[in-house]
């Protein structure tokens, strides 16, 4: 007898079926545009059923035989509880998925994946997607990867590397709101500028809601959350740092690694992950924060001309077809568009507009 689909056999173990929820809001990101901000103080206030679980999205979504109630399920035992009090504890029809890597899957995974498998688990889910200008958030790539990734490399080669690359997706927002736009229809994903989060807090976050439900209780967050570090006297510390921790802690454990492997012996690899991990999260919180307040009044790192001039027209083409499918005006919030571009490389040159 030839062997059962995985599917079926999971569903055939018995286990009790997710809980239902009557409305769904999936916020896919962006990246670096109030995602955490979001997760640590807005929604926490909506729901208790809130799931931000990286590794559980991700594996379970990236599955070839993938099945929506086996979702469901890993969604409902991955809730987690925030400091933020719960405003509306009552309701318990209500659910928040909140991942920026939702609008970027690993391991080349396409998003359209990504938005099928969720419209199959929660078909009548609504989609929040921030998006943000995409030079200023080179920038912000820039000095987080920079901490979160070890890197030693100046901003420019940064973003010519980058924009060579796949991971260009990550400021060219058109591709993952089609992708949700296709699979839940345009009345049911709200895209919104993470501009508007800077100058008109209250209005930002009452569209959410609005969106989500407008019965909910809420009130407006006052905290910064995971805040970006751009002194140039800053970076240049944190690349210096990062020098120091290549001569003294990886090349040191690669060589060793590689002689344990010829001897037959085997390294606590976890124990390397904890640490790279804290001396991350060093970089980040405490060491860029510090100097950060001792160079208050210094210059921030910055993109070159020559940055605008390669890559504005291409941001342009992407901002114009989120406009088109979203009724957005982004030339507003300071992107460039296919109407604003020639205005926009003439502020860039110094020229009268």
């Amino acid at each position: 007898m030839g062997r059962a689909p995985a599917a079926a056999a999971r569903a055939s173990l018995g286990v009790a079926a997710a809980p239902a929820f009557d409305n769904v809001l999936i916020h896919v990101g962006r990246h670096k545009s109030a995602s955490t901000f979001l997760q640590h103080a807005v929604f926490p206030q909506l729901t208790t059923n809130l799931c931000i679980d990286k590794q559980a999205l991700f594996r379970t979504l990236s599955e070839e035989d993938f099945a929506p109630e086996r979702l469901r399920r890993i969604v409902a035992n991955r809730r987690r509880q925030f400091r933020v009090a719960c405003l509306n504890p009552e309701r318990d029809d209500l659910l928040i998925l909140s991942r920026e890597g939702l609008s970027f899957p690993p391991g080349g995974v396409d998003t359209t994946v990504f938005a099928r498998n969720l419209k199959a688990a929660y078909p009548q889910a609504r989609i929040l997607c921030v998006i943000r200008e995409q030079f200023d958030l080179l920038v912000t790539l820039y000095t987080w990867e920079t901490c979160k990734q070890f890197l030693r490399m100046p901003l420019s080669t940064y973003v010519d590397t980058l924009m060579r690359s796949e991971r260009a997706t990550y400021v060219l927002h058109d591709e993952v709101v089609w992708a949700y736009v296709g699979a839940f229809g345009r009345e049911n994903v709200l895209v919104l500028p993470y501009e508007l989060l800077r100058t008109d807090r209250e209005a930002f976050i009452r569209r959410i809601v609005e969106f989500i439900d407008p019965q909910l209780r809420y009130e407006m967050p006052t905290q910064v959350v995971n805040p970006s570090y751009r002194k140039r006297a800053v970076m240049r510390a944190v690349i210096a740092y990062n020098y120091a921790l290549l001569v003294f802690l990886f090349i040191p454990y690669r060589v060793l690694a590689g002689a344990c492997a010829r001897a037959g012996v085997s390294l606590d690899a976890a124990a390397y992950d904890r640490i790279t991990f804290r001396l991350k999260k060093f970089s980040r919180k405490q060491f860029s924060a510090t100097l950060d307040r001792i160079f208050r009044n210094g210059e921030e790192v910055s993109l070159h001309p020559e940055h605008f001039e390669a890559y504005a027209a291409r941001f342009a083409s992407a901002n114009g077809e989120v406009e088109a499918i979203t009724g957005l005006d982004l030339s507003a919030h300071g992107y460039v568009t296919p109407r604003s571009l020639s205005a926009f490389m003439k502020r860039r040159r110094g020229e009268t507009v």
